[in-house]
């Protein structure tokens, strides 16, 4: 009989709700992105709102700004391969970003196989759902997306960064933190997440949930600082998050 530490990132999902998987990017994307990213919010922020490019209903596309409220003061940046279209159509200037955005298509690629094989095993422990059929549909390709994050708010212990929801996409990658404040709440347990090298949390959303009939449940999570931790003054969490669709 298998342990809960000899399951599948799959099988882990199924029972938990999350899990790791083995995730080692080559030509060092991870550092290559995150270099990008802290170039880019050195533009003015009069340029960088010109890269709000996407439908103003859906936050999916380019750059987007939170200044309000106790919690949630963070810059967004959304990326998916048909970003450059937009980005032409609008009549922005990227030449002096290519580079990254060329790092982020490539790590986009590397999220959206890797999670195309996690959908591949889930498709064998339940088949009746089709996933890898949904998941390798053009629609669900086009919803895969990068999302960068930089919080602005002081990073105090106990802080909440950002309020308790599940995410509304099929699954996610925790790829990458500055800073420890993520934890996911597992029944009346929460977790608090910490990074472990060559490998990628892994957790379901609320898609997962809807589509396999609770059989996947979407796990809430919470962005909150330690209350043991002590950060630098005006220091910034930034972090790197895979959003994963499915077809429904």
């Amino acid at each position: 009989m298998k342990t809960l530490e000899n399951l599948s990132s799959s099988e882990q999902l199924v029972v938990k709700g999350y899990g790791f998987i083995g995730f080692t990017p080559p030509g060092n994307l991870v550092t290559r992105v995150m270099n990008g990213w802290r170039k880019y919010l050195q533009v003015p922020r009069a340029e960088r709102l010109q890269w709000r490019v996407g439908d103003p209903r859906d936050w999916d596309d380019g750059y987007v700004a939170r200044e309000g409220g106790e919690y949630d003061q963070k810059d967004f940046f959304h990326y998916r391969p048909h970003l450059y279209a937009l980005l032409d159509h609008a009549g922005v200037d990227y030449g002096e970003h290519l580079e990254w955005l060329c790092d982020l298509d490539r790590l986009w690629e590397y999220c959206r196989m890797s999670f195309q094989k996690i959908v591949f095993q889930l498709n064998t422990i339940l088949p009746d759902y089709d996933l890898y059929r949904r998941f390798q549909s053009p629609v669900a390709r086009s919803r895969h997306v990068i999302r960068l994050l930089s919080y602005n708010n002081d990073l105090q212990p106990g802080k909440l960064l950002g309020k308790a929801h599940v995410d509304r996409n099929f699954g996610t990658f925790q790829i990458f933190e500055t800073h420890p404040a993520l934890s996911l709440e597992i029944g009346s347990e929460r977790i608090s997440y910490r990074p472990k090298p060559g490998q990628v949390l892994v957790f379901t959303g609320g898609k997962a949930e809807l589509l396999t009939e609770g059989k996947l449940k979407g796990v809430k999570h919470v962005i909150t600082v330690p209350d043991d931790f002590i950060a630098k003054k005006g220091e910034a969490r930034q972090s790197i998050v895979f959003f994963a669709h499915v077809y429904i």
